[in-house]
């Protein structure tokens, strides 16, 4: 009897919690603290980069022994001078850049050279050939280029996406069997003076090999491979403004509908409505903002699912605040039901951000 005797103690005692501000205030700066540590986490998560890859074919020596080939190699080498424009959201990506190839004249013309392009870019301006011969009697050829990217990015995770930027050469006028473009690490190069940006990026790494095109499926006779190059470099995002600029308001709203469970829905059944109704169409409308911010994608990005929930929260406690005002009572068993709510939403909260922020991708 004792048990139970404290039992109702305990229940009483939180029941009389509904309506407390005190309490209230308590659960907001926990939820506060909580989800500013998953935030400050998620945006050191560097290594959260979801792009995709270009498919490069793997050189095959033992395909141009068979066939009795000798291709030429060739030398190919960038380094970025300048990014004209450089807006990851919007997928805008201007470079100008120098590209250099090193070959033997006597096998490759520098027409076929000249005829090189990017996959999924455009060159914009590209210079006459700078020619010299090296000391080993190979021709040494480098352009300046102005180019513009529309790159595959993966945006699942924005506002803390980090990207991995692919520049891929090719050159649809020279067949693999013919030359083979090769290159390494140190020949890809950002120019250091390009602080705005150079800061941010780091890793920079390069790969070679073919690109294979099958015109008819299953028929050796009908595939086209050209030499590829590819460029890649990481791009860590600056600060935290335009992850704060999403999350913030969307947070305050949330917390803003949850402050409704603590007031009384016979007494101050005015300020519950109008507070409810307030919350709802501020988030509705918030949704303007977002979009102006969000790359234009059409699926959904980790802000879209925060977005959603919050509204759903809303959209639920306007629902419960009306039907609450309709009863006209606010028994002990109403208090546990409205305190029991506001705990369940701030714990939830918690939980939704940990794993869209880590185990949701």
């Amino acid at each position: 009897m004792s048990f139970i005797h404290t039992l109702k103690g305990y229940i009483y005692q939180y029941a009389q919690n509904a309506t407390s501000i005190r309490f209230h205030t308590i659960l907001v700066l926990l939820t506060s603290t909580t989800l500013t540590i998953l935030v400050y986490n998620a945006m050191h998560q560097t290594e959260k980069i979801f792009d995709q890859v270009p498919y490069i074919t793997p050189i095959r020596p033992q395909k141009y022994i068979k066939h009795f080939q000798i291709p030429t190699d060739v030398m190919v080498g960038m380094t970025i001078t300048d990014f004209s424009t450089f807006d990851l959201t919007k997928n805008k990506l201007l470079i100008r850049c120098i590209v250099w190839f090193m070959f033997d004249p006597v096998f490759i013309p520098i027409e076929n050279i000249n005829q090189f392009s990017f996959t999924k870019g455009t060159i914009l301006k590209k210079s006459d050939p700078e020619i010299t011969l090296t000391a080993n009697k190979k021709a040494f050829a480098k352009y300046e280029v102005l180019a513009e990217f529309n790159t595959d990015l993966d945006y699942r995770y924005f506002p803390f996406d980090n990207h991995r930027i692919y520049i891929a050469l090719t050159n649809l006028a020279i067949n693999e069997s013919d030359v083979i473009f090769k290159t390494e690490n140190s020949s890809f190069k950002i120019e250091d003076h390009l602080d705005a940006v150079a800061g941010r990026i780091l890793n920079l790494q390069t790969r070679y090999g073919v690109s294979r095109t099958e015109l008819i499926a299953n028929n050796k006779n009908a595939i086209v491979e050209r030499p590829l190059v590819v460029f890649s470099f990481d791009y860590n995002k600056p600060g935290i403004r335009s992850a704060l600029l999403i999350i913030v308001p969307i947070i305050l709203m949330f917390f803003m509908a949850l402050f409704t469970l603590s007031l009384d829905p016979i007494a101050q059944s005015k300020e519950i409505f109008a507070t409810s109704i307030g919350v709802l169409t501020s988030i509705l409308t918030y949704r303007f903002v977002i979009e102006n911010l969000s790359p234009s994608v059409d699926y959904f990005t980790m802000s879209d699912y925060l977005y959603i929930f919050a509204l759903l929260c809303a959209f639920g406690l306007f629902v419960f605040n009306s039907l609450s005002i309709r009863a006209k009572v606010f028994t002990e068993t109403a208090k546990i039901m409205r305190m029991t709510l506001l705990f369940s939403l701030h714990v939830g909260m918690v939980i939704f951000m940990y794993v869209i922020l880590n185990h949701w991708i």
